[in-house]
């Protein structure tokens, strides 16, 4: 998969997860930390209207210049290209990015609840990862970072 088409997959996905929670009334956090209220429902479609248009528009386009670039291959052609996919994935991230500070009202994600909920899987799973001797490769990265081991 393309990084263009994973750009635009990723923001599709952050705006279908922003407009299911907001048509529930659902939000992370009542305000954020700005202590600005939660954005109603109409808000919020408009701003995914706003953002898939958008997201859209750049990809289209994006693939036109990769397109060029396949079947014209020059030193100009590939930096169309790049900047038409760098474009995309700023804005892929951009939209993210201010989708999850309207949510939690935090500019970055925290996994800690991701862990929590994973927690009993691990315990259970713990005794086949030690009998195999299967490692990820982050347990000194975690470590570091005070995570317990296995993490």
């Amino acid at each position: 998969m393309s990084a263009r088409r994973a750009a635009i997959l990723c923001g599709a996905g952050v705006c279908v997860l922003l407009a299911q929670m907001v048509s529930r009334g659902q939000t992370l956090l009542g305000k954020t930390e700005s202590n600005k209220p939660a954005p109603s429902a109409e808000e919020a479609k408009k701003y995914i209207a706003n953002a898939e248009t958008k997201l859209l528009d750049l990809g289209v386009k994006a693939s036109r210049a990769s397109w060029v670039e396949e079947n014209f291959i020059t030193e100009d052609t590939e930096k169309i290209t790049a900047d038409a996919n760098e474009v995309l994935n700023t804005a892929s991230t951009t939209y993210a990015k201010e989708a999850l500070q309207t949510l939690t009202g935090q500019k970055q994600m925290d996994a800690t609840a991701l862990a929590d909920y994973f927690a009993p899987l691990k315990t259970c799973l713990h005794p086949f990862r030690v009998k195999t001797a299967f490692s990820t490769g982050l347990d000194d990265q975690n470590k570091a970072k005070g995570y317990p081991a296995g993490w």
